[in-house]
């Protein structure tokens, strides 16, 4: 693990290797205002030792460090504290053990993922939800990794706390 600290409420996007990596990250840059696309996949960090919660194949936690090796940004909302971490967490929570969504993602191809809200949501939409749950966003449909990634990199709402290869 890196030299910070890690804490409930972080939260984090990641370039993995899986086999459907590559499209998504083809479809984030083909539709990215500045061309690029590295990350395509996101989560929450729930614990200062590394368990997330997320959306892979189904919506549970598991471990920061299954990402060693690979590229990641961790992020926080500087406004987060631990009074606004468990509502956002719980309103989260409610999803654990459901399936990951995948017929939603010819909606983002389509680019009309945020007009439908009615179901459980991908990786980057979790975290978006996570926002919404303690009143930080109004929005969470339709976010890619990508989106995530530049609007933390550009907004004076977020903190970086780590980028690189994840050790």
């Amino acid at each position: 693990m890196s030299d910070f600290k890690l804490q409930q409420g972080d939260c984090f996007v990641v370039k993995t290797d899986g086999w459907v990596s590559a499209p998504i990250r083809f479809i984030e840059k083909w539709q990215s205002l500045d061309g690029e696309a590295t990350y395509n996949h996101a989560g929450i960090i729930v614990s200062d030792t590394g368990q997330t919660f997320e959306s892979l194949e189904k919506i549970d936690h598991y471990k920061l460090d299954d990402y060693k090796g690979c590229q990641i940004l961790i992020f926080r909302r500087i406004e987060m504290t631990q009074g606004l971490f468990w509502p956002a967490y719980k309103s989260v929570l409610k999803y654990d053990g459901k399936v990951y969504p995948a017929w939603r993602m010819p909606l983002f191809i389509l680019r009309i993922a945020k007009w439908f809200r009615w179901t459980f949501p991908v990786c980057s939409e979790l975290v978006m939800m996570f926002e919404c749950g303690c009143g930080l966003r109004k929005k969470w449909a339709g976010y890619s990794p990508d989106n995530i990634a530049d609007e933390v990199r550009i907004s004076k709402f977020y903190q970086i706390k780590f980028e690189g290869v994840w050790s």
